[in-house]
């Protein structure tokens, strides 16, 4: 069997398809943690709002626990203020445990089509290898022409 240009050049292909597809995987993984590290920083904001809100609103109830005026509709929107951030913290909790378990199984994927690909091409260029070293073979077995006087192997 002989290695043709074209099997050469496949076997590239198939390389650089790959290397492409791990180019693509890695530029999604980047986005994600973009994505996550964003939520992140949205969720210690919230966290810090929430602090101040709440700091505020014992404000309040203390003025008005210690027998103070106090305006019940700060008190009342202060309330929703609270309400609204706990919310959203807590679904930016969700969507941060779920961003985070999506990069660790899209790492542990990657790093399995990594080596796939590795052995693949690794056993790829190992039969084109072994291709090669059969046709060398089969080149050097030729016998020993006679021109003339003097012995040429033969193909030259």
């Amino acid at each position: 069997m002989s290695i043709t240009n074209d099997d050469i050049k496949a076997g590239f292909e198939d390389v650089f398809s790959k290397t492409k597809s791990a180019a693509e995987n890695i530029s999604k993984q980047g986005s994600k943690r973009l994505s996550l590290s964003r939520k992140n920083v949205e969720y210690i904001d919230a966290k810090s709002k929430v602090s101040k809100a709440y700091l505020k609103y014992g404000q309040l109830m203390f003025q008005k626990t210690a027998g103070q005026a106090v305006d019940e509709d700060a008190l009342s929107i202060l309330t929703s203020e609270i309400q609204a951030y706990r919310e959203r913290i807590a679904v930016l909790e969700a969507e941060i445990h779920d961003a985070r378990a999506d990069i660790r199984n899209d790492a542990a994927d990657f790093g399995k089509d990594i080596v796939k690909a590795s052995k693949d091409v690794t056993e790829a260029f190992k039969k084109q290898a072994g291709e090669v070293v059969e046709n060398a073979k089969e080149v050097f077995k030729a016998p020993a022409v006679k021109q003339g006087s003097e012995e040429k192997p033969a193909g030259k």
